[in-house]
């Protein structure tokens, strides 16, 4: 995966994210909100914290690792929001596999190195009881892979190890409880497809399913 255009999406995400804020700040100072406007207010930031674990093939390669997440949220309507972010697991073990660039095959490994998805999520929310949200939802993205072995015909520092790319399509579900208003704290499991073995990189019984489940908090 290409770092810089990682670091440009973030960089991006937050400029939206702070004149967003802003913006509604001035429009909630002009009225009284109602419960239900504090908690569907507009653009939010969730942040997610827990384990990576690989299904089938995949557990050939790789343990479980820790993941880490973050989303920047827009509301379409009361019940349907747009997500906008990213996934991030950091490989505590990586067993070696095969890799093939252009025809050349040799070992490879990822191990302490930056795997996870980029993508974008349709969220349905259900409020129940008062102060919990269900929440299920669709992503897709681009899953990546990087490898710990190093080209040798680049001088771009953000894409100097060979990786694997594909799309990632993933379904989940979380629950949280309301807290302090405007935020929310639950837990949430996720089911990702990664075909890795679509561009060739890796061989067919590389593995494509892992699930994700932990924390998040909702600001």
């Amino acid at each position: 995966m290409n770092i810089k255009y990682l670091k440009k999406i973030i960089f991006a995400l937050l400029v939206l994210h702070s004149y967003v804020s802003l913006a509604q700040n001035e429009k909630e100072n002009t009225y009284q909100l109602s419960e239900f406007d504090i908690w569907n207010k507009g653009m939010t930031f969730t942040v997610q914290a827990g384990v990576w674990i690989p299904m089938g093939d995949l557990k050939k390669t790789f343990t479980s690792s820790p993941n880490l997440g973050f989303r920047f949220g827009f509301p379409v309507s009361q019940t349907l929001r747009i997500d906008l972010g990213a996934s991030i697991n950091m490989p505590l073990d990586s067993e070696h596999f095969e890799y093939n660039d252009h025809g050349n095959r040799f070992t490879a490994k990822s191990e302490h190195t930056i795997n996870g998805v980029l993508g974008v999520w349709l969220a349905q929310e259900t409020r129940f009881n008062h102060h919990f949200i269900f929440s299920r939802y669709v992503g897709l993205g681009v899953g990546f892979i990087q490898t710990d072995t190093r080209k040798n015909d680049t001088d771009d520092e953000d894409d100097e190890w060979f990786g694997v790319e594909t799309m990632n399509i993933n379904l989940g579900v979380s629950i949280s409880r309301i807290v302090f208003d405007k935020n929310a704290i639950g837990m949430f499991v996720e089911y990702n497809y990664a075909p890795y073995a679509l561009f060739n990189k890796v061989d067919e019984g590389f593995g494509n399913r892992y699930v994700i489940t932990g924390l998040q908090y909702r600001f």
